[in-house]
């Protein structure tokens, strides 16, 4: 991964798990190459590497039924302009109904679904007993297959984002947390990742990525320190060595 550090950037993303690499990518694939993802330490080393990393497709509403094809159809793409694995294996899903009001919630689904081309079969219990041979079926009432869903790896699918969201132009910079929250007129403006008491100066110090508009010297800001806002000040140059020639804190 990138070990530059811009000096400004118009979006921060904090964390490179799979939904952060996820927004890099999406970013900067539809014009926000300025965008710079933060990760304290290796990506996928938060809660996406130990995630199921099922695929499934049908969804309690149109809307993330359309999510769920595109992130599928999605993984499949970038596989193949990456050049890297998710470890996507479509085995298909069965979900069942043991009651009416079930299933007619999964017959809902299934068609909504179809609208969007995604493949899903309705089942009664001996078809399903069929395709899953050890299931007891004496409860079920029917179900829907997904001949198409099936499971990734995690730490694969966010690899394959990252390479991706880098690629498009984004940068992504590891072991790096953010640590405070720069705000201006009450918005957010940056961040610190890091920081400390200048002994020479005086002063704290603290290294930030801010909105490139805001990237001049000597424009206040403000950031919350043990639950006060406190002024900062951007500085271009280090504030005791002109020259980098000593530069530490």
């Amino acid at each position: 991964m990138s070990n530059s550090f811009p000096s400004a950037t118009k979006v921060v993303v904090i964390g490179g798990g799979v939904a952060g690499c996820s927004v890099a990518y999406h970013l900067a694939k539809f014009g926000w190459k300025d965008t710079i993802l933060l990760e304290r330490d290796q990506l996928t080393s938060g809660t996406t590497w130990h995630a199921a990393g099922l695929i499934g497709q049908l969804g309690s509403s149109a809307t993330i039924t359309k999510f769920r094809k595109y992130s599928l159809d999605l993984y499949k793409k970038l596989e193949k302009e990456t050049e890297l694995s998710t470890g996507l294996k479509q085995n298909g899903a069965i979900t069942v109904a043991t009651t009416s009001d079930r299933l007619e919630e999964l017959k809902r689904q299934a068609t909504t679904a179809q609208l969007f081309d995604v493949e899903a079969n309705m089942l009664n219990p001996s078809e399903i007993k069929k395709l899953y041979p050890i299931i007891n079926t004496n409860d079920i009432i029917g179900g829907v297959h997904m001949p198409l869903d099936g499971q990734a790896d995690p730490v694969g699918v966010t690899n394959v984002l990252a390479k991706a969201a880098r690629q498009n132009g984004a940068t992504i910079v590891e072991h790096c947390p953010v640590k405070k929250i720069l705000t201006r007129n009450n918005k957010i403006v940056g961040v610190i990742t890091s920081g400390g008491y200048g002994f020479r100066i005086n002063k704290s110090l603290a290294f930030a990525y801010v909105q490139v508009e805001l990237a001049k010297n000597e424009t206040e800001l403000f950031v919350e320190i043990q639950g006060q806002k406190r002024k900062a000040k951007i500085l271009n140059e280090p504030a005791y060595d002109p020259q980098n020639k000593k530069l530490k804190s």
